[in-house]
């Protein structure tokens, strides 16, 4: 069911010279403020609260490997939605919830990010809930047991895309769309994001960066430099 979410106006803002970094953080966190979506909002202990784009709704993650392998979901454009939390393991002890249920182009997968006793145990050639892998498998879905370190991205990945995430939260019921096919005409031929905001003079800047992050995010559109360089001005695009 999706939350019912106050719906926000879009203030303008006066676009940066070319010369200028970013200042996407203080920028992103006033237009999130401004629409009335939580991103990464801490609810108390451990908790985050959040809004997932791919779903369309606001959800509690519970740790930082639960963050991070949201933002992977959240970042694959093989992903079509998502749950997270969607049922417990049974028999297991102590109690275990599976962390995400997860529905890609291809297939459907359940995912389960390990403890360090889990780890340990697989690593010492021990089977983790059989009785739950066999009826996944006969449910047609692939239980995924992840290792902590598989959720190491680099950290300017890890920001780059949580950034984008947050323009997309902050977007989500403007309509940015309109803009998309536009976008990737002017990225046919390579461009930055400083030059598509001067391309779209007419159009709040906001509304072109989301447009721009969509594609990113749904494998439209590629950025070379996204794992190596933090998002700014001279962010390269281009065609995938």
């Amino acid at each position: 069911m999706l939350s019912h979410i106050r719906r926000g106006r879009c203030r303008a803002r006066s676009r940066f010279r070319p010369q200028e970094r970013f200042r996407f953080g203080a920028l992103a966190s006033n237009y999130i403020e401004a629409s009335g979506v939580p991103f990464l909002k801490r609810v108390g202990g451990d908790d985050e609260k959040n809004f997932g784009p791919k779903i369309g709704r606001r959800l509690t993650l519970f740790g930082r490997l639960a963050l991070d392998l949201w933002v992977r979901l959240e970042s694959d454009p093989y992903v079509v939605t998502y749950c997270e939390r969607p049922l417990c393991i049974p028999d297991a002890k102590p109690s275990r919830v599976v962390d995400f249920w997860v529905r890609t182009r291809h297939d459907e997968k359940l995912c389960v990010v390990l403890r360090t006793a889990e780890w340990t145990s697989v690593a010492q050639g021990h089977s983790l809930f059989p009785a739950f892998q066999s009826w996944s498998r006969a449910s047609s879905m692939q239980l995924q047991m992840i290792h902590p370190q598989e959720l190491d991205d680099p950290q300017v990945l890890r920001e780059n895309r949580i950034m984008m995430l947050r323009y997309l939260a902050g977007s989500h019921t403007l309509p940015v769309e309109k803009l998309t096919s536009d976008v990737i005409t002017a990225c046919s031929d390579g461009t930055t994001l400083a030059e598509l905001e001067r391309r779209f003079a007419t159009v709040d800047p906001m509304l072109v960066r989301s447009a721009a992050f969509r594609l990113v995010l749904r494998g439209e559109v590629g950025c070379p430099a996204l794992a190596f360089e933090p998002l700014g001005p001279n962010t390269h695009l281009e065609l995938v």
